[in-house]
């Protein structure tokens, strides 16, 4: 893993943009999931597979730099650990917010994973609550 993304870092910007489309056009299950969910909530535009940093990204939302990255099975090794949070500390010096989930977490639990997603993209309230229902078109509270 940590060869194959040092390799990817490493490519030219026209090639990258070929492989962002690649991996656009050839979505795994969970980011299939994901990306259908989050179109049905208009206020919530993510770009898919956008470059940030030299690094592809699988959900950019930029109206609140948000970066969602949706991870398998081969993020599970320490040296894929160990990357992940080398680019997400990057990623956060440079301004950006990042939520990871895990593919297992957006199959069985898309919809707590979109709740987070509102919390981060759209500031808690003053009276410390955020209703993800207008959002997300779901009935829930969450608090802080």
């Amino acid at each position: 893993m940590l060869k194959i993304s040092k390799e990817i870092l490493e490519l030219e910007d026209a090639t990258k943009e070929q492989f962002a489309a690649y991996l656009k056009a050839n979505q795994t299950s969970a980011e299939r999931k994901f990306w259908e969910r989050v179109r049905q909530i208009p206020c919530l535009e993510f770009e898919q597979q956008k470059i940030i940093s030299g690094w592809i990204v699988d959900f950019y939302l930029p109206s609140a730099k948000l970066i969602i990255e949706i991870d398998g099975s081969s993020h599970n090794t320490k040296e894929a650990r160990e990357l992940d949070a080398l680019k997400d500390g990057q990623r956060k010096k440079a301004g950006y917010a990042v939520l990871r989930f895990s593919n297992f977490e957006v199959k069985h639990f898309l919809e707590i994973c979109i709740a987070r997603v509102c919390q981060v993209a759209y500031p808690v309230m003053p009276c410390g609550i955020i209703t993800c229902s207008a959002l997300c078109g779901k009935k829930y509270v969450s608090s802080k």
